[in-house]
């Protein structure tokens, strides 16, 4: 899904592409999915902003009950997936968290770069250490460098360098959300509410 000459992709297309990239790539099933959705949609969503009956499936029951209620939002999002349905904007949040990572932050970083923002994550929400996040750094700086070295091995970065590396600026993005991810938590310190 880069960036790059590519068609209008809706916000739709994000979330289900990257549920069938989890599902065709790892063990991650679509009742694991199905679960965690309505797990998700009830941890995110408030009570009186709920509009969908989407009751995460009981532990406590039979099994049977337990596979009808887990078959049942299979089929929602079944029908979310195949477009039969709409897929209603209150189920984007618990949607995207219902994904593994690193599916999850791949489609967190695509929506806010719909808008124009780095998928930059804050010290609150980051799960990895500050060494962690420096080692972000370097990773994405490096893949970065190395699609600019190649389109600029010609001295000049042009069209035909976007056009043979489409992922291009997608790398460049990248970069920049893992050194703002640090530069908050540097900040973070530095107005002395951080471990410091």
């Amino acid at each position: 899904m880069s960036g790059a000459g590519q068609t209008h992709v809706t916000r739709v297309d994000v979330l289900v592409f990257y549920l069938q990239r989890a599902t065709a790539e790892t063990r991650f099933s679509l009742d694991d999915f199905s679960e965690a959705l309505a797990r998700a949609y009830h941890g995110l969503v408030p009570e009186h902003a709920r509009s969908l009956d989407l009751e995460p499936p009981q532990d406590r029951g039979s099994y049977s009950d337990y596979a009808k209620a887990v078959g049942r939002i299979r089929k929602r999002v079944q029908r979310y997936v195949d477009g039969s349905l709409h897929l209603p904007v209150e189920l984007e949040e618990a949607w995207v968290a219902a994904l593994p990572d690193p599916y999850q932050q791949a489609a967190r970083t695509r929506l806010a770069r719909r808008y124009g923002f780095l998928a930059a994550e804050t010290p609150q929400t980051a799960a990895c250490t500050d060494g962690e996040a420096v080692g972000r750094v370097m990773t994405q700086t490096g893949e970065c460098l190395s699609g600019l070295s190649q389109a600029l091995a010609d001295g000049v970065i042009d069209a035909d360098d976007l056009r043979r590396d489409p992922t291009l600026m997608d790398r460049i993005f990248d970069a920049q959300a893992a050194l703002a991810s640090v530069a908050a938590r540097v900040a973070q310190v530095q107005s002395g509410a951080g471990n410091g």
